[in-house]
């Protein structure tokens, strides 16, 4: 029991002083016209139309997050947002779109999931 309670506490220390869930203040939007940086720092709105498709990308309090899009299925705009504190990724894929945060090399920038 002891011993149980001691890993718990490592653990959890490991990740709070390790930054085991920071991301990037920066992430990278992927579409048809090429890559673009989105500093998560100032909040904006903005449209991307790539393949005839429409998306407007809210970012907010650090973090990103497609509001509305023209796409067939709305899958893209019901993804949680991504951001400075938990990273991840976004994708449409009718609008062959890509949003990911950037500087992650430990693997967790895997899409949370996937636009069909």
């Amino acid at each position: 029991m002891i011993v149980t309670a001691v890993l718990c506490i490592a653990v959890a220390l490991f990740f709070l002083f390790s930054g085991g869930a920071k991301a990037s203040d920066t992430v990278i939007v992927r579409s048809e016209s090429g890559e673009e940086r989105v500093s998560l720092l100032e909040d904006r709105c903005f449209s991307l139309t790539s393949h005839g498709i429409t998306l407007t990308l809210e970012v907010k309090q650090g973090e990103i997050a497609v509001v509305s899009s023209d796409c067939p299925d709305q899958t893209c705009t019901q993804m949680r947002p991504i951001g400075i504190h938990n990273g991840g990724s976004i994708v449409c894929l009718p609008a062959l779109v890509e949003i990911r945060s950037e500087g992650r090399s430990d693997g967790h920038d895997q899409p949370h999931a996937v636009a069909y």
